[in-house]
């Protein structure tokens, strides 16, 4: 006995190959400049929905990608501040909006597309960071928690935020992300950094720039 989607198959095929049929059919009747004029249009919705196909293939979820760079981002973080033998990183768990990127060049700059990008993503409201993998001695502090941080209180941790990530895909995968990091009175700094995606992995090649105070 064939089961119901067998069945639903078969159908489906039949209905399609009497589509084709009739499709040749009339074909059959068309001048030469009304054949061509079809056979274009058809081309252009098929090249259409096989770019669909691969886009959806191949597109990683917003949240994913952001995850991915801010899990880099981190490690880098980590880096710059000198704490992988001592002390630790809290991470703020809402993300920087636009208004408080510090330090942004007022003139263009190399890779404007992206911080174009950056700016137009971070406009809207805090969005939660999700998604991100910690490494040992970093942990994820609630927003609503970060007045009562102090330095005094956890002796060599460095508060972290971190802006949404902007990716662009072309020639290559490039993404930049902003943070700023402080230690307590004068003791702050920042940089928005920029990563190339090499192999599945985000490798940071720059700084488009950076402060300290």
């Amino acid at each position: 006995m064939i089961s119901g989607s067998i069945r639903k198959a078969v159908i489906s095929f039949g209905d399609m190959s009497n589509c084709i049929d009739m499709f040749i059919r009339h074909v059959r009747y068309l001048d030469d400049g009304q054949r061509c004029y079809l056979m274009r249009m058809v081309g252009a919705v098929v090249a259409v929905l096989v770019l669909l196909a691969v886009g959806c293939q191949q597109a990683l979820p917003v949240d994913a990608a952001d995850g991915e760079l801010w899990t880099a981002a981190v490690e880098q973080v980590r880096r710059d501040l000198q704490v992988q033998e001592a002390g630790g990183l809290a991470i703020v768990n809402q993300t920087i909006p636009t208004a408080d990127l510090y330090g942004v060049p007022s003139a263009p700059i190399r890779e404007q597309r992206l911080l174009d990008l950056l700016r137009k993503r971070n406009q809207s409201t805090r969005k939660t960071i999700t998604g991100i993998r910690l490494p040992p001695r970093t942990r994820l502090l609630d927003a609503h928690s970060v007045q009562n941080w102090d330095a005094t209180k956890f002796p060599g941790e460095k508060l972290v935020s971190f802006s949404l990530p902007a990716i662009l895909e072309d020639a290559t995968t490039r993404g930049i992300v902003y943070y700023s990091a402080t230690g307590g009175f004068d003791d702050s700094r920042g940089a928005c950094m920029m990563f190339l995606k090499r192999e599945g992995h985000w490798e940071v090649v720059a700084y488009l720039w950076t402060w300290i105070t």
